[in-house]
């Protein structure tokens, strides 16, 4: 396998993670959405150690068509695309008077204040 389809690999790995941890957070699987945060975190840690490629392609999910992956590949891009990922995090938490637009202003503030580092 060559560099590009791992990088592709990881930042797939990342966006099931981030859907997979969504539904275990809504049937209340503290368990499950631990398992899932691994997986992503591990996805994530790889996607860094490769570098900027990888990183611009897991920017590619802030179009995705699901939320919660729009929502983890914001948080997580934050060091590395600031404008892009906090504009798409206010657009969530603008729009979604859900948990995930309640992530997204939780994930604004935490970062605002300097207290949530995630590489």
């Amino acid at each position: 396998m060559n560099k590009e389809q791992d990088y592709k690999k990881l930042v797939e790995q990342f966006s099931q993670a981030a859907e997979r941890m969504s539904e275990a957070i809504m049937k209340g699987d503290w368990r499950e959405n631990n398992k899932w945060a691994k997986k992503q975190a591990n996805a994530f840690q790889q996607i860094i150690a490769i570098g900027d490629i990888a990183r611009d392609e897991l920017l590619t999910l802030l179009e995705h068509q699901s939320l919660s992956v729009v929502l983890s590949a914001a948080v997580f891009s934050l060091k590395y695309d600031t404008a892009k990922s906090i504009a798409t995090l206010e657009q969530i938490a603008a729009t979604d008077s859900g948990i995930i637009g309640f992530q997204a202003e939780q994930a604004l503030q935490r970062w605002k204040e300097g207290s949530w580092q995630l590489e």
